[in-house]
């Protein structure tokens, strides 16, 4: 769960050219042989949400939903158009382009069937596209939240561990600032999804220690980057919650 959010640095540090040779996502591997560069997300709290009554948070009902990554059509080769797969729900609920990025509909693009169609050309590309269903059982809440990074690296001059945890923490910054949704998990199966919506990242501290291994000291900068944002928590089981749902009326003369 928390490496959805360890993975985005991770991909922004190793982006062309990279910050250094080792990076790493997760707890560290062991002690440090060299300089490295470590995304270690700490923890996830959520506040709870403002209560009717104590111990009753509100929920809004389940509702079945898909998660599909399109690419622009290649048949007709206009690469505004993205068409939905068979798969998908009958209604679209969301688009992002890039993926994590939420775009609008009617600013944006339009849905004309089963086609996305943007206004502008090329769009970041490949969409996520977020079909919807019937209402099922189960239930959405939301909360506010937020999540711990810490960016750590080690190196053996203190000069190249600051200038490295400068440049890691622009490129961090940089990972979440266009982006506005974060898919912690998906379980397309159980309908089961975690994400954080409207994110925003800040720096949160800096410290520095020195870790000795063997006869080596290594100079350790650790900066924390606090995101924060709503949760989103969907519950929903693969067929619909029938109560309180009128499917038919059979009328007989008497």
């Amino acid at each position: 769960m928390l490496g959805a959010f360890e993975q985005i640095v991770v991909n922004a540090l190793r982006a062309p050219p990279s910050v250094a040779d080792a990076i790493f996502g997760g707890p560290a591997p062991g002690p440090p042989t060299s300089t490295r560069i470590g995304v270690t997300a700490r923890d996830l709290t959520c506040a709870h949400p403002l209560l009717s009554e104590p111990d009753d948070p509100p929920r809004a009902p389940g509702v079945l939903s898909r998660r599909s990554i399109v690419s622009p059509d290649s048949d007709s080769g206009d690469k505004r158009n993205f068409t939905l797969p068979a798969d998908a729900l009958p209604i679209v609920a969301e688009v992002q382009s890039p993926a994590g990025t939420l775009v609008v509909q009617g600013d944006d693009f339009v849905v004309d069937g089963r086609i996305v169609r943007f206004f502008r050309d090329n769009p970041p590309a490949p969409i996520e596209v977020v079909t919807q269903g019937e209402q099922a059982a189960g239930y959405m809440e939301r909360a506010a939240c937020q999540v711990d990074l810490d960016l750590i690296v080690w190196a053996a001059d203190v000069a190249i561990a600051d200038a490295l945890s400068g440049l890691s923490l622009e490129r961090a910054l940089a990972a979440f600032a266009g982006r506005t949704v974060v898919t912690a998990i998906w379980n397309a199966g159980s309908g089961f999804r975690v994400r954080l919506l409207s994110t925003r990242a800040s720096l949160a501290g800096v410290s520095r220690d020195v870790e000795t291994v063997g006869a080596v000291g290594w100079v350790r900068c650790t900066t924390r980057l606090r995101v924060r944002g709503e949760l989103e928590l969907m519950l929903a089981s693969g067929t619909e919650d029938s109560t309180g749902v009128i499917r038919e009326i059979v009328y007989r003369a008497v």
